[in-house]
């Protein structure tokens, strides 16, 4: 979904496949992160070549096993039913099943990594960046797009060494970053969004929020309230001393946290002031 187009509908492909979108569609199709993919697949798909038929010879004998619908008008007489205009639409929405088709393999294969709970996990991305994972995170990318289009999901608490090139984009549910060679740390907390910066600049947003920062400083965003302060680190504390700091978090971001690090449950978390705030660190051992 983008600006309020659902691409993913066979509908919109085939308008699309046989040039009907509107001006306004056709914007917003070009925005949409995968428009550069989907024309590539319209390329392929144009490329495919299938049997020639004789449409009229085809019709006629779906006529013969099929009874035609007819309807009486007020004079007693039978009315001619209008011909529906299928031919129009068929091919395009052929190569749009096929094009969705096409889609659904290539969105299948994404490459992910995840590590377990109590664990990290170290990736080489394509251009030999390399992704820290702290416990039970996750990242997914496109490798066969990523000389192209460097996006990385992430899904909990990462560390970042981006080697130089073009935009290097990390995206979760609730926030991302945009950076081009850089240091930096994510950790999509609940509904936290915390990001700190240990070499170059980074751009983060969440919402209608943008900040960039630069090396020492970090940002937290919650409830759609940014905070950044400073703080002297070469790595998270996570990467480098087995310790997950944190500075003004809620109660139960921090029992993410703790879970996320331990597989455990927490009984009576019920009974907390969970919106209260914690600063201060736990072992990861």
């Amino acid at each position: 979904m983008n600006n309020n187009y659902d691409i993913y509908t066979d509908e919109f492909l085939a308008k699309w496949m046989s040039d009907e979108l509107s001006a306004e569609e056709i914007k917003a199709f070009e925005s949409h992160p995968d428009y550069a993919t989907y024309v590539k697949m319209k390329a392929a798909s144009n490329s495919l070549s299938f049997s020639t038929f004789n449409k009229e010879e085809v019709f006629k004998n779906i006529r013969q096993k099929t009874k035609p619908v007819v309807s009486l008008n007020n004079t007693g007489n039978t009315a001619k039913a209008a011909k529906a205009p299928i031919w129009k639409y068929l091919a395009t929405g052929i190569a749009a099943a096929v094009l969705l088709l096409f889609g659904f393999i290539y969105s299948s294969q994404n490459t992910i990594y995840k590590s377990n709970a109590g664990e990290q996990l170290s990736v080489s991305l394509p251009d030999q960046s390399e992704v820290l994972l702290n416990s039970n995170s996750e990242i997914s990318f496109h490798e066969k797009q990523w000389h192209t289009d460097r996006k990385v999901n992430l899904k909990g608490e990462a560390f970042f060494k981006v080697e130089k090139g073009e935009r290097f984009l990390v995206e979760s549910a609730i926030g991302k970053v945009q950076v081009l060679g850089t240091q930096f740390s994510v950790n999509a907390l609940g509904e936290v969004f915390i990001v700190k910066c240990f070499e170059g600049r980074v751009g983060v947003s969440s919402g209608n929020i943008y900040k960039e920062i630069t090396p020492g400083m970090a940002i937290q965003i919650k409830k759609d309230t940014p905070e950044t302060w400073q703080f002297e680190r070469d790595a998270p504390t996570w990467a480098t001393d087995a310790i997950s700091s944190f500075r003004k978090i809620p109660v139960k971001e921090l029992l993410i946290a703790l879970k996320r690090q331990y597989q455990i449950t927490i009984e009576g978390a019920e009974n907390l002031n969970q919106n209260e705030e914690f600063t201060g660190s736990f072992s990861n051992t």
